[in-house]
């Protein structure tokens, strides 16, 4: 092995490698959410809210110590210009010592984190949990390495294989009333059934050797992403964390539901194209012209794509939370109805830490998402004495209020013009918040809908209408962007 995709990609072939990677990236995301979307309504029904929040509060605590243990190591393995041999195993081998080593210390803290939250039930699965951080340093090497060369098909069929075994499995174990190890079953299945695919399909093994001089070149974007990812886990864990500690794992399970459907969107309509986006951008960071080209292609077709879901499902959620959860979970509406509004700015937001690493400006993007994170801390603590749709609506506010932050960042180290990109988002929203308005205004004056099937149709005929509104006002507000998108569904099926 002497590189990993060094060679320069023509024009013609990264657009086209970037789309069918998207592709897949979609397929992945898709199958992987709806069948995420239906084990996770299962268990919704099966579980109380208290097992739900204490599940989250795990997953919290896992993430965590899971930026602690890659180190950055994934990002810059994909960005990097250059790679040889030493890199992916000095990686591997960094992150995999760091992972045990941090398992055990998750494994040994379990009891004083849920004695000090007053969660006993915390401790037994943060203690069981912790080896997937073990499992997840296995797989972070590899799959950096197929990302790096677009491999994203082999990574779909890797995900989709673990995520729908470990799918079976915790609906087996919620059936069986295993409570909140049903989740830890499901975690801990798709984990290592992800490691035993992804090590099968991929020939790469790492010899039993660190270089030093892999390390500290890995090292100048990996601290700055390792940072990035702390910074941004806080940013979008400490609502959860503060929720959990300061009220209750019930008043977190209503949250949470709400967390996770916007997670949900978010994978299956603009993670498709974040997920190539750092190394179709990586590959044109030498070429300025291109990049900015690129970069406002990938945003444009992001917010016209996310837009139009979050504002029909903001729209929606009234009559789509109850039927896919449950009746018990009617708080949780509100809260998912305000964070739609955060989902919809981050449709294009979801690009601009990629781009800056993949210019080389990875400590500007640290600075950046640094002072997000505390304004957003700052603006959680306020809100938790006022309840969790207060969290809801302050989490969503942070994001609009440094938005002007993230601009002239993007300005500064890309001289990208500002109107243009503002433009890429102010239209589908106007088209949005039509599509918004016409639908909440027809569930208003419509009868009360129940039972399973009423509510069904309610949910489709909301849906083909407000992709026909949103479709019409895009014709008139953002043309461009639809003659794209079309274009490029149209070149890949004749390509």
């Amino acid at each position: 092995m002497t590189g990993v995709g060094t060679a320069p990609v023509p024009p013609g072939d990264l657009r086209g490698r970037t789309v069918t990677s998207a592709l897949w990236v979609a397929a992945d995301k898709w199958v992987n959410r709806l069948a995420s979307l239906l084990v996770f309504a299962v268990i919704g029904r099966l579980l109380d809210p208290a097992e739900i929040g204490v599940a989250a509060l795990a997953a919290t605590f896992v993430a965590l110590f899971q930026v602690l243990a890659e180190q950055g190591f994934s990002d810059a393995l994909v960005q990097r210009r250059d790679l040889d041999r030493e890199h992916p195993e000095a990686a591997f081998w960094v992150s995999l010592g760091s992972a045990v080593v941090l398992a055990a210390a998750l494994a040994a803290c379990a009891g004083p984190i849920a004695a000090a939250l007053d969660a006993p039930q915390l401790a037994p699965v943060l203690q069981v949990l912790c080896l997937t951080l073990v499992l997840s340093a296995l797989s972070l090497t590899p799959a950096a390495l197929l990302q790096r060369d677009f491999g994203f098909k082999r990574l779909t069929q890797r995900r989709v294989t673990a995520n729908l075994l470990g799918g079976v499995v915790g609906v087996v174990a919620a059936v069986l009333g295993a409570g909140v190890w049903a989740i830890v079953a499901q975690s801990l299945t798709s984990a290592v059934v992800g490691v035993l695919v992804l090590w099968t399909v991929l020939p790469w093994r790492p010899r039993l050797r660190v270089s030093r001089a892999a390390v500290r070149d890995l090292r100048g974007v990996g601290t700055s992403v390792i940072g990035i990812q702390l910074f941004a886990f806080l940013n979008a864990q400490a609502d959860k964390f503060v929720i959990g500690a300061v009220i209750s794992p019930a008043a977190l399970g209503y949250y949470y539901i709400g967390t996770r459907i916007i997670s949900i969107l978010s994978d299956v309509q603009t993670a498709v194209i974040q997920s190539v986006s750092l190394t179709a951008l990586s590959r044109v960071q030498d070429d300025a012209p291109r990049f900015r080209r690129a970069f406002l292609s990938l945003t444009g077709a992001s917010a016209a794509i996310g837009v139009l879901t979050y504002a029909t499902f903001a729209a929606l959620a009234p009559v789509v939370v109850p039927l896919v959860f449950g009746d018990q979970w009617g708080p949780s509406v509100l809260i998912t109805q305000v964070l739609c509004a955060m989902g919809a700015l981050n449709s294009v937001l979801v690009f601009d830490r990629t781009a800056l690493i993949a210019v080389g400006r990875s400590k500007l993007a640290l600075l950046v998402t640094a002072v997000q994170c505390v304004v957003g801390v700052v603006a959680v603590v306020v809100a938790v004495p006022f309840g969790i749709l207060a969290v809801a609506v302050a989490v969503t506010v942070r994001q609009y209020l440094v938005w002007p932050l993230r601009l002239r960042a993007l300005h500064r180290a890309l001289g990208l013009p500002v109107w243009a990109y503002l433009r890429q988002w102010l239209a589908p929203a106007a088209a949005g918040l039509l599509v918004f308005g016409v639908l909440t205004g027809l569930l208003a004056v419509l009868p009360t809908w129940e039972g399973t099937w009423p509510r069904v149709g309610v949910v489709l005929g909301g849906g083909v209408l407000a992709v026909g509104l949103y479709l019409a006002a895009g014709a008139v507000l953002f043309r461009g962007t639809l003659r794209e998108l079309v274009g490029v569904l149209r070149g890949r099926r004749t390509s």
